[in-house]
């Protein structure tokens, strides 16, 4: 699929189920949850097809998922906790910091430096809650 295909619909969203044995199922949004991404007659082959399916809880059905190396190795603008995320707690880490808040700390403050100009202060925390409220 080409970034030029994405939707924005249901079509292509799903809700990930965490199943007992640690792994997860795909549930399809549009399906509301009733049907799921099924690897075709539970192929363990490389280049398996993979359709749509009712949801049954089969071995086809259940998927590990792992974070690949360029998204491990991607930081995250604004993630100044390193957690792999950007959220409303690193808005909060870095207010405490530029508070000088005892005991607040910055994982990867440069996650922090939107402005670019290797200093963290309230411009930067004013650009962060810009991003945040942009991305939702």
């Amino acid at each position: 699929m080409m970034l030029s295909d994405l939707k924005n619909d249901t079509s292509q969203k799903f809700i990930l189920q965490c199943n007992k044995d640690g792994s997860y199922s795909l549930l399809t949004a549009a399906s509301d949850g009733k049907s799921c991404a099924d690897v075709f007659e539970i192929s363990t082959e490389d280049g398996a097809d993979i359709n749509q399916w009712e949801y049954w809880g089969g071995e086809g059905q259940k998927f590990i998922l792992e974070p690949s190396a360029s998204i491990t190795s991607q930081k995250i603008s604004g993630d100044v906790n390193a957690d792999g995320k950007f959220n409303i707690a690193d808005i909060v880490a870095l207010q405490k910091w530029i508070l000088n808040v005892p005991d607040a700390k910055l994982t990867d403050w440069k996650a922090g430096d939107l402005c670019n100009d290797d200093l963290i202060d309230s411009y930067d925390l004013c650009l962060m809650r810009k991003l945040l409220i942009s991305n939702n």
